[in-house]
């Protein structure tokens, strides 16, 4: 069954990036509104009044700490989103992949299936993934049900499941291969990896 799953903090970032740039446009303009308000109660106002009140409405210590807290909120999550270009991490589970792989999103996957590419020998790829996932033990509240390991071409699967409420988690790793003239030749540059959930 699927799982739902709330945002993580780095797919907030976009989101409140946006909320604290509308503060900040927020604050720039309607801090001088409470000075012109208090000046439209006057017959009349030249231009040196106006910009006499402009020059006071954003010398207030309230508006200026406001825009300063506003400017500094709409920086720090600028620099937060630059920063995010770390590991790729998997949408279905708590699973970082090595750095440089890709998600195919080619054609139409169903919900719960992944499938990453690796620029890393099979290997390496299978000890980055152990050294994060509890074999022989639960895992995000399901059962270690088993594991199959082949050899030749090299595979591992992993796998985790609930049979009374049908749900499980399942990792398969498997060494990158190239198509050729008479079938799949093997790739020992890259690896897939292959994740779904249920």
């Amino acid at each position: 069954m699927p799982v739902r799953r709330g945002r993580g903090g780095r797919e907030l970032i976009p989101v409140l990036r946006d909320t604290g740039l509308t503060m900040l446009v927020w604050s720039v303009a309607a801090a001088p509104a409470p000075a012109f308000a208090a000046s439209a109660s006057s017959a009349s106002v030249d231009m040196n009044t106006t910009t006499d009140v402009c020059r006071a409405a954003y010398g207030s210590s309230v508006v200026t700490k406001f825009v300063v807290v506003a400017f500094a909120v709409v920086m720090s999550l600028l620099g937060a989103g630059c920063g995010q270009g770390g590991p790729p991490h998997s949408k279905l589970i708590h699973l970082t992949l090595p750095e440089g792989s890709t998600r195919n999103t080619e054609g139409r996957q169903p919900a719960g299936h992944e499938v990453w590419v690796v620029p890393k020998p099979y290997d390496d790829t299978v000890a980055h993934l152990r050294s994060q996932l509890p074999l022989q033990a639960d895992f995000e509240g399901l059962h270690w049900s088993g594991a199959q390991i082949e050899t030749n071409p090299p595979r591992s699967v992993w796998e985790w499941k609930k049979p009374d409420i049908h749900e499980f988690i399942r990792i398969d790793v498997s060494a990158g291969s190239n198509a050729g003239p008479t079938g799949p030749i093997a790739d020992t540059s890259r690896s897939v990896v292959i994740i779904d959930r249920g």
